[in-house]
């Protein structure tokens, strides 16, 4: 026999996956709910307060949003996502360049081959007021010579390079989401 009472009590993991479900249908009360749930029995669960300051954004909770994205990153400082959201509440709902841009350059120093990482670096040049276009106009013309862009592309492969160690490049090659441009950048890694 099972009785009611062996299956009322619901442990932490469970309201996690209750309230990331309810996150995926788009249920956002019924999910902080369940987030809240999870914190309480957990209050270590990053995944946790990550998801709940995801949806609280998505509720337009700002404030709210803040707290939960920083209780993550107090428990795990490199969660890439939680800077990310960071940087985008600061640079579109509050307005803070400062903040901004910490969080966008935290999250390319962990993440730095995410996909968000282009959209994240043209960000930071609006953020410091470069005007993109006139930014790769002033780089260096001549091909062979070596300038800053030059350095820059060479700290990229180095980036790159490093998170790619150890990796077999085939499978990596096999991964469909990586782009062809990435495909040939690493496919010269594995060559040197």
């Amino acid at each position: 026999l099972i009785s009611d009472c062996a299956t009322s009590r619901v442990t932490a993991p469970a309201h996690l996956e209750e309230g990331l479900i309810a996150y995926e249908e788009k249920k956002w009360d019924k999910a902080v709910g369940s987030l809240d749930l999870a914190i309480k029995q957990n209050p270590e669960n990053v995944e946790a307060h990550f998801k709940r300051g995801a949806v609280l954004q998505r509720q337009g909770k700002i404030d709210q949003a803040l707290l939960s994205y920083r209780n993550a990153i107090q428990l795990n400082p490199n969660h890439f996502k939680a800077h990310y959201n960071l940087g985008n509440i600061y640079s579109y709902e509050k307005g803070n360049k400062g903040q901004a841009t910490f969080h966008y350059r935290k999250f390319l120093e962990i993440a730095p081959v995410h996909i968000l990482a282009a959209r994240t670096k043209s960000r930071l040049l609006e953020l410091s007021g470069v005007n993109q276009k006139n930014a790769v106009a002033q780089q260096p013309a001549k091909a062979g010579k070596v300038g800053s862009s030059f350095a820059t592309m060479k700290e990229q492969l180095e980036m790159l390079k490093k998170a790619y160690e150890g990796k077999d490049f085939a499978a990596l090659q096999r991964n469909t989401a990586m782009s062809e441009k990435r495909s040939r950048i690493i496919e010269q890694l594995f060559k040197n």
